[in-house]
């Protein structure tokens, strides 16, 4: 949230929790780079 909000990213799927925007689109976004960095820094090579 808060980098998409640096970026000046648009808030494409916004769902209201408390109150507050959660924006679903750049939640999905991060969480994929995540597991994908996650998977390149863990893959082990083998010989």
């Amino acid at each position: 949230m808060w980098l998409a909000g640096e970026l000046g990213l648009p808030d494409l799927f916004t769902l209201r929790i408390g109150g507050r925007g959660f924006p679903i689109v750049w939640s999905i976004v991060s969480s994929a780079l995540l597991v994908a960095l996650i998977g390149f820094l863990g893959v082990r090579r083998r010989r």
